[in-house]
């Protein structure tokens, strides 16, 4: 399954067929959905839905899906970046080079074919997103850092 949607507004960006393409070629389009966007209610649906969520990106910014994804109590799977690596705790899922191919494929299978270290996992991630910064603190941190680190307007 895949979620998202371009910068731009449009039915199908190119990208879109170019992944359609691709499924197709590998024989998986009876496996695969593409969702598109999907609105806030969607998408806790579809995290309700699913096993583990995997996000093997190069960069994160922050990391909004992979604690979205740990507050749905989902195993994670991400792209070993400086943001998901500051989201994740190591019984939580797994981090991986984000072009190693085969350490995703042992990742997933790790905790698809293990019912166990799947549930254990889930409870990791409940667990680290209930520790995770709430949005009023993040912006008492960002505040805080703007106020030292900018001159006052009295000073200029």
């Amino acid at each position: 399954m895949a979620l998202g949607r371009g910068r731009r507004a449009r039915p199908r960006p190119p990208c879109a067929d170019a992944l359609r393409g691709e499924i197709a070629s590998l024989g998986i389009s009876d496996r695969t959905e593409l969702l598109g966007a999907v609105d806030e209610a969607g998408l806790s649906a579809v995290f309700d839905g699913a096993d583990v969520f995997a996000l093997p990106s190069r960069f994160e910014g922050y990391g909004m899906a992979v604690a979205e994804a740990l507050a749905h109590g989902l195993p994670v799977i991400a792209g070993r970046c400086e943001a998901a690596a500051a989201l994740m705790s190591e019984r939580a899922g797994a981090l991986v080079e984000p072009d190693d191919v085969d350490a995703l494929a042992q990742a997933l299978r790790a905790l698809l074919d293990n019912p166990g270290a799947r549930a254990r996992a889930s409870n990791a991630a409940r667990t680290r997103a209930a520790r995770l910064p709430r949005w009023f603190q993040c912006a008492d941190v960002f505040e805080h850092l703007m106020d030292r680190g900018l001159p006052s307007a009295a000073a200029t």
